[in-house]
Order: C-alpha cells, then sequence, then structure tokens
C-alpha cells in the first residue's frame, strides 16, 4: 500500500468526521444559547452537563474551532461567533 495513499484515506476519514459527526454535536447542542456559552461537558450519551461551571479554556477553545471550521469552509458559523 502507498503511504501517500493511507495518509490521504484517513485525512478525508478525519475531515469527514468532523464536519459530519463532531461539529455538529458541539455547535447544534453543545452551545447554551439562553447563556451565550458553551457547555464543558456532555455525558456518554451525548447530552451537555448543565450543572458544571464553565471554564474560559473551554470557551476560547470552541471559537477557535468554529473560527477555524468557518474559514476552511467546513461550516460557515459566523452567526454563533458573533454571539459568543
Amino acid at each position: 500500500m502507498n503511504p501517500d495513499n493511507s495518509f490521504e484515506r484517513l485525512r478525508a476519514l478525519t475531515s469527514n468526521w468532523l464536519s459530519r459527526d463532531a461539529l455538529p454535536l458541539w455547535i447544534d447542542d453543545g452551545f447554551d444559547r439562553p447563556s451565550g456559552l458553551f457547555h464543558e461537558r456532555r455525558d456518554f450519551s451525548g447530552r451537555p452537563i448543565p450543572s458544571l461551571p464553565r471554564r474560559l479554556m473551554v470557551q476560547c477553545r470552541q471559537l477557535y474551532v468554529l473560527t477555524h471550521a468557518t474559514l476552511r469552509g467546513i461550516r460557515d458559523e459566523r452567526a454563533l461567533i458573533d454571539q459568543t
């Protein structure tokens, strides 16, 4: 197997997982609209755990991911970035 092909295949799989599964999970259900903050953590069923305190590092990390996804053309989240 050509190493370049395996890398490209892994890159494509990772990109698909990110855009199809991970980003929608954290953007659609991980953002608490009333507070304007992202949830700190999710349980094993994927539901946010609202009782946890919110850390600044998580908010910054999520904003970075949203910005990077928008700049890369994966998902346009300018409206959500403006909200936070």
